[in-house]
């Protein structure tokens, strides 16, 4: 089996995170590159980008959902009101998360129940 390109997926992530410090986030990218290499069957080295794209997915949907879970949605200073769109950011990266696995859908494990006898 092929690897993911931990680098690569890193890169990814920090174009979709906007973060600019890489240290920070290998991590967090290499748990994100781990989990989608437990749901394939094998890795094709001729769809690598898009395996590693579906891996930085992961990473950025993770993120995004961290961001939205733990800042204040709104306060109010005064006459003035402050909101955030972290929320809004997570229901994006959700469907850039939903796009990338259905690219590589005929690569990851039939996990479903099958009984086959008694």
């Amino acid at each position: 089996m092929a690897e993911i390109n931990l680098n690569n997926v890193l890169y990814m992530f920090l174009e979709l995170s906007g973060e600019q410090d890489a240290v920070s986030w290998v991590g967090h990218c290499n748990l994100a590159a781990g989990a989608l290499k437990a749901l394939l069957k094998d890795i094709d080295p001729e769809r690598r980008q898009e395996i590693e794209y579906a891996a930085a997915c992961i990473a950025y949907f993770r993120y995004a959902l961290k961001k939205a879970s733990c800042e204040a949605e709104a306060f109010r200073a005064g006459d003035v009101t402050v909101r955030n769109s972290h929320g809004k950011n997570a229901g994006f990266a959700r469907r850039l998360l939903e796009d990338a696995l259905l690219s590589i859908s005929d690569l990851v494990k039939d996990r479903r129940f099958k009984f086959l006898a008694v």
